[in-house]
């Protein structure tokens, strides 16, 4: 089955919101491909993550140093350029509802004009950031 959206979240010692995120992006319908990038020094993450490592759909990669955010997520979106339709970088502390990617996706595919999408974000209490 083709992957139509890969996401890339990178990480730095913590998870304490992560499997929120990790959990909104796997729970689509869509064939998913999701790379954890791990800056931290340790991968103490690895253990703390792994409930969701043992997810197929999920690819923990782990830097030793932090890399910064940008170079990682660039390490996950040259491994997605041949798996993948659509990449989402996500930040660790988003979630949204399963039918967000399915929405995303289906825009894109009838958007051809478009290149890149950012999608209204919202507070919990439903005002606009």
């Amino acid at each position: 089955m083709e992957i139509v959206i890969s996401g890339s979240i990178v990480l730095y010692n913590s998870n304490k919101s992560v499997g929120q995120t990790i959990s909104s992006f796997l729970n689509s319908p869509l064939p998913v491909k999701l790379f954890l990038i791990d800056n931290s020094p340790t991968n103490k993450l690895e253990t703390e993550l792994a409930n969701y490592l043992a997810d197929h759909r999920v690819e923990y990669i782990f830097n030793n140093k932090n890399i910064g955010f940008g170079a990682a997520h660039n390490i996950a979106i040259k491994k997605a350029q041949d798996i993948s339709t659509y990449h989402l970088v996500l930040n660790p502390d988003v979630s949204f509802d399963e039918q967000v990617l399915d929405k995303i996706f289906r825009y894109m595919e009838n958007s051809a004009d478009v290149g890149l999408l950012m999608p209204k974000v919202i507070y919990p209490n439903g005002n606009i950031q």
